[in-house]
């Protein structure tokens, strides 16, 4: 029985309509020990509360460096070709990228989908920055070159944040949205997984 409430048994009983006989085998698929982000993505807290499934993608060096030591990967990359390919296939799956305005400071990314991903359907771009310190330059707000896609780029923070850079983000192409702060004063990440989920992301 599919553990999501929704349409728990539902396709059993269209089989049996059908003429299909059905049998269920208790203790075949321990979906607790196979699958338990199954279980956590059809779980009630959830259902009452939706948001997006996350995958969290992050390079780091044996020791545990998030920063590549001196002299390898240009002082940029960690990570090796074929992993670099792997997240372009993986941008072009998902609905929305989202990322700190920390790694736009540091490494000034672009966040585009280039091959071997599919660059016909770009995600969204979306930086978390409660006190608007993306910079109005930054690369993100550049059109993607020939081959590759870039979606909207969307800044969320905390309201009444500085108008002034309010206004340049907007200048630049970005879309600024405005959430609760949390109790450190960021954004509220409940709000932004509410906020993705309204926009479709899933």
């Amino acid at each position: 029985l599919d553990p999501d409430r929704r349409h728990q048994g539902i396709g059993l009983r269209i089989l049996q309509e059908h003429g299909v006989r059905v049998e269920l085998l208790d203790h075949t698929a321990p979906l607790a020990k196979v699958a338990p982000h199954f279980l956590a993505w059809t779980s009630r807290e959830r259902l009452r509360r939706p948001h997006p499934w996350t995958i969290a993608k992050w390079a780091q060096t044996r020791s545990g460096q998030l920063v590549p030591p001196q002299g390898v990967g240009g002082g940029r990359w960690i990570s090796g070709p074929e992993a670099l390919q792997e997240v372009q296939v993986l941008r072009g799956r998902v609905d929305a990228i989202v990322t700190g305005v920390g790694t736009v400071l540091a490494d000034d990314p672009r966040f585009t989908v280039r091959p071997p991903g599919d660059p016909s359907r770009p995600p969204l771009r979306v930086v978390l920055d409660s006190r608007l310190r993306t910079p109005a330059d930054a690369l993100l707000f550049r059109a993607p070159g020939p081959g590759e896609g870039g979606g909207p780029v969307h800044v969320l923070c905390v309201a009444g944040t500085d108008p002034i850079r309010h206004r340049a983000l907007l200048a630049s192409g970005a879309e600024v949205h405005e959430l609760h702060a949390a109790t450190d004063d960021g954004v509220s990440l409940r709000d932004v997984q509410a906020w993705l989920w309204d926009r479709g992301v899933r």
